[in-house]
C-alpha cells in the first residue's frame, strides 16, 4: 500500500486518504489538509472572531417586583397611577349592583378601556423581558454549538471532519444571529406600549392649573395687583354696563311701539278707503258738514302715516 508522509494525505477528487486502498484506481495528489477554521483564544471568551452577543452584556437588570401579583401595595405615592395600580383599581365591575340596569353603563366601559390600556402595557413589558431572555440564551447556545462543531471537525480532520465521518453530503451548519434583531424589535415595542405614569395634581401644584403662576413672589404680587385692580374698577364698570343695556332695551321697545302705531294707522286708512268706495257705489244721505269732517279725518290720518314713514 501507498502510505503518505506524516501529516500529508492522498487527495483523490473529493476524498482524502492517509493510505491508498490496495484496489484503488485513478489519479491522486499528495497534499496537506487543513480545515478552514481557527481556534478561539481562551481570553476572548464567547466570541467567534467578532462579538456574538456583546450587546446583551451591559443591559440593565430588572428589579424584582414585590407584592401580590407583582402589584406594589406600599411605597407608591397616592397621586401617581402606575399600570399595576390602574389594574387593581379598575378591575372590579362598576355597574349597578342592585340589578336596576340590565346593561353595562358607559362608565363601566370607560373603566374597562382604561384597565385594558394598563394590561397591554404590562403584557408588553413581560413579552419584552421574555423575548430578550430567549434571544440572549439563543446567542449563547449558538456560540456553544459553533465551538463544539469546530472542535469535532478538528478532532475528526483525519477522517474528513464530521461530514466525512458520517458520510453526509449536506451537513452545513448555519445558525443565524437573531439577538440584535430581537433587541431592535423589542425596543420599538417598548416605545409603542410605554405610557408615562399618570399623576393627579392639585390646582395650586407646579403642574396644576394655577401652579405655573405662583412659582416666585414677583408673579404672585403681579397676580394680586391685577385682582385688586379689577375689583376696584368693577363699581365704575357696572353703571356703564347698566346704562348700555337700558338704552338698548328702550330702543327696541320704541321701535316696536312705532311699528304697532304704523300698523294701526294703516288699518284705519284702509277702513276709510273702503267706506269711500262703498259710498261711491251706494251713496248715503249725509250733510255737507259730515262729508267735510270725514275728508278732514282722512287727510289727518294720511299726514300722520306719511310722517311716521318719513321718520
Amino acid at each position: 500500500p501507498w502510505t503518505t508522509p506524516k501529516g500529508m494525505y492522498w487527495i483523490c477528487a473529493s476524498r482524502a486518504y492517509s493510505q491508498l486502498p490496495w484496489d484503488w484506481k485513478g489519479s491522486c495528489i499528495i497534499g496537506w489538509i487543513r480545515p478552514s477554521f481557527f481556534l478561539i483564544p481562551l481570553q476572548n471568551g464567547q466570541q467567534l472572531g467578532s462579538p456574538v452577543y456583546d450587546n446583551w452584556k451591559h443591559r440593565e437588570k430588572r428589579s424584582i417586583q414585590t407584592g401580590i401579583g407583582g402589584i406594589q401595595v406600599m411605597g407608591k405615592p397616592d397621586d401617581i397611577w402606575t399600570p399595576e395600580r390602574i389594574i387593581a383599581y379598575y378591575d372590579p365591575a362598576t355597574w349597578a349592583e342592585d340589578g336596576s340596569w340590565g346593561y353595562r353603563t358607559p362608565i363601566y366601559m370607560l373603566n374597562r378601556i382604561i384597565r385594558l390600556q394598563a394590561v397591554l402595557e404590562i403584557a408588553g413589558q413581560r413579552i419584552d423581558a421574555a423575548l430578550n431572555t430567549i434571544a440572549t440564551e439563543q446567542d449563547k447556545l449558538r456560540t456553544a454549538v459553533y465551538q463544539n462543531r469546530l472542535a469535532l471537525d478538528y478532532l475528526l480532520a483525519s477522517e474528513g471532519g464530521v461530514c466525512g465521518k458520517f458520510n453526509l453530503s449536506n451537513c452545513c451548519l448555519q445558525i443565524n444571529a437573531v439577538g440584535k434583531v430581537v433587541a431592535d424589535l423589542t425596543a420599538e415595542m417598548r416605545k409603542v406600549i410605554y405610557v408615562k405614569p399618570q399623576q393627579w395634581t392639585g390646582i395650586m401644584d407646579e403642574n396644576g392649573f394655577l401652579g405655573g403662576l405662583f412659582r416666585n413672589w414677583k408673579q404672585a404680587l403681579l397676580m394680586g395687583c391685577l385682582v385688586v385692580g379689577g375689583l376696584m374698577m368693577l363699581p365704575c364698570l357696572l353703571p356703564l354696563i347698566k346704562s348700555i343695556v337700558q338704552n338698548a332695551m328702550e330702543s327696541v321697545m320704541q321701535n316696536n311701539q312705532t311699528v304697532k302705531s304704523m300698523m294701526i294707522m294703516k288699518e284705519i286708512g284702509d277702513q276709510i278707503s273702503m267706506l269711500e268706495t262703498m259710498d261711491k257705489k251706494n251713496p248715503m244721505e249725509t250733510t255737507k258738514i259730515e262729508k267735510d269732517r270725514l275728508i278732514k279725518i282722512k287727510q289727518n290720518i294720511k299726514q300722520i302715516v306719511q310722517k311716521e314713514m318719513g321718520d
